[in-house]
C-alpha cells in the first residue's frame, strides 16, 4: 500500500512540474526589468530595494527592444485580446501606448529609435 502512494505522489510531481521554475526577470536600462511570473504574466516594471514596484507595461509583453535611452515593447491584453505598442523613456519614466502600429512606427522615427523587438522568451 505504502509503495502504492509513494508512486501515485511521484507521478502527481512529474505531471504537474514544478510551479516558478520558468519564471524570471531581464534587467533593462532605466531600472526596468521585464518579469515572468507564470505563463502568461509578462510585465515591464521599476526596481526597487525590494523588488519590483507596479507595472508600467501591463501583461502580456510579447516581445520586447532597447537601447540606452528608451524600451519598446509589444503587448496583448488579455481581456481585449489587443495588441498594444509601447514606448518608455528610461531617462524621464515616460511612457506612450499605441494601438495602431503605422504610429507607433512613426514615433520610433520621430525619436530615432532603431532598436528591433524580439520575442520576450528568447531575450532570457
Amino acid at each position: 500500500m505504502n509503495k502504492k502512494v509513494i508512486l501515485f505522489f511521484g507521478a502527481m510531481l512529474l505531471v504537474s512540474g514544478c510551479a516558478g521554475l520558468a519564471d524570471y526577470d531581464i534587467d533593462l536600462p532605466g531600472n526596468y526589468s521585464i518579469i515572468r511570473t507564470s505563463g502568461h504574466e509578462i510585465t515591464i516594471a521599476p526596481k526597487t530595494d525590494i523588488g519590483w514596484g507596479p507595472a508600467v507595461v501591463p501583461t502580456e509583453i510579447i516581445k520586447a527592444g532597447w537601447n540606452k535611452n528608451y524600451v519598446i515593447a509589444k503587448q496583448k491584453d488579455l481581456e481585449d485580446n489587443e495588441l498594444y505598442f509601447w514606448i518608455i523613456d528610461t531617462k524621464t519614466g515616460n511612457k506612450e501606448k499605441y494601438l495602431n502600429k503605422n504610429e507607433f512606427k512613426n514615433k520610433l522615427k520621430k525619436y530615432n529609435i532603431n532598436v528591433k523587438m524580439k520575442d520576450v522568451d528568447s531575450l532570457r
